[in-house]
């Protein structure tokens, strides 16, 4: 989502700007892959997310992002929830299988200092395997109240980069955890059929073309036959292992073994290999075929 220069993109789920504060709005943003929110940076300008009020006595919304796989990455005015009219701030959530990068990116879920009932917002930051980034001009701002009151929680599996990240008012001390690693950020149950599954239905993976959704088995050591399982699959070239969906890759040992025909057999619906030696950690599938590389969303361990 870039909000800079000639591409306009934005979420906009804001809320009474007239006719009264009744409505409360909130914007959801799932995704395997990655997300990547690209918001401009001066005073004026409008957030690439937002779900906001600005009458008197406001109360911002709720915006929840989540990549369930992979990384999320923020730049200049990026998520706001704020109630701006002498309100409450809302209710910020983002969370990441990998990292959660803030490079020079703003959260915001401001509320207001005067009002009939002013408090700060909440902004709750998690990365399940990797770890919170930013620098000096990344920010979090939960303004509200006098004395301060707004809410930081950060937890990440590696390290927190606040500071050098700011946290607006200052006198607000985020909850930090480190060492919180494993899992990945969950989808949210319907609550109404009681079934204790999602509401939300991703694609399968991370692709436009041959599409790779599963694995058995799930444990395969060097030399074991490792069946590929999906869509579209005979028309992948080479099978590439790899560590993360980057490409090309974030990590320059992620790509440690690519596997050209001949494969030990191919239809449309899957492909065996023999799987190489020297594979660390777990594994994801990268599918090569004359429409691009596609990147499972699940992984075996070597």
């Amino acid at each position: 989502m870039d909000g800079t220069g000639n591409n306009f993109g934005e979420v906009d789920a804001d809320t009474g700007q007239s006719g009264g504060i009744e409505g409360t709005s909130w914007i959801d943003i799932f995704t395997r892959g990655p997300i990547t929110i690209v918001g401009k940076s001066s005073a004026n300008d409008d957030f690439v997310v937002h779900a906001t009020q600005a009458l008197s006595n406001s109360k911002g919304g709720i915006v929840t992002i989540k990549s369930i796989t992979d990384a999320v990455t923020a730049s200049g005015h990026a998520v706001q929830a704020g109630g701006l009219g002498g309100g409450k701030g809302g209710f910020v959530t983002v969370q990441a299988n990998l990292d959660v990068v803030l490079n020079d990116g703003e959260l915001e879920a401001r509320g207001s200092t005067t009002g009939r009932a002013p408090s700060g917002g909440t902004v709750n930051v998690r990365s399940f395997n990797g770890a919170i980034g930013a620098n000096a001009a990344s920010l979090i701002d939960v303004t509200g109240k006098n004395p301060p009151n707004g809410v930081v929680n950060l937890t990440a599996c590696t390290t927190i980069g606040f500071p050098p990240g700011q946290v607006t008012p200052a006198s607000i001390i985020p909850t930090k955890a480190t060492g919180v690693c494993g899992g990945a950020p969950l989808l949210p149950l319907e609550l109404v059929s009681g079934d204790g599954k999602s509401y939300v239905k991703l694609p399968p993976c991370v692709c436009g073309c041959a599409c790779a959704t599963g694995f058995t088995p799930l444990n395969a050591p060097a030399g074991a036959q490792l069946t590929i399982k999906g869509q579209g699959l005979k028309g992948a070239s080479e099978v590439w292992f790899s560590t993360d969906c980057n490409i090309p890759s974030t990590d320059p040992g992620a790509i440690a073994t690519m596997v050209a025909p001949p494969f030990i057999s191919k239809t449309d619906s899957q492909i065996k290999v023999t799987v190489p030696g020297g594979l660390l950690g777990p594994q994801r599938i990268i599918l090569v075929t004359p429409g691009g590389t596609c990147c499972s969303a699940d992984v075996f361990t070597p």
